[in-house]
């Protein structure tokens, strides 16, 4: 009798253990992805960014237009 219910507790707790593994192995997934989806974002915002200023280098000094080489001043 006792042998047989200390099989069913250990049971019982390999299966709590591989329920909570489950849940963690799930809850780490969402993360990684939650984590890969904000880095993607992050370098095309940086990109865009990175566009924007060499846009902006491309165009200086600003020139006027009855003199092309000259600044605005």
């Amino acid at each position: 009798m006792l042998a047989g219910g200390a099989d069913r507790d250990v049971t019982a707790i390999c299966s709590e253990i591989r329920d909570f593994r489950q849940a963690a192995l799930a809850e780490f997934t969402a993360v990684h992805e939650g984590l890969t989806d904000l880095r993607n974002l992050m370098n095309s915002q940086f990109t865009e960014v990175h566009n924007g200023f060499a846009e902006i280098q491309g165009n200086w000094p600003p020139q006027r237009p009855d003199n092309p080489g000259s600044l605005p001043c």
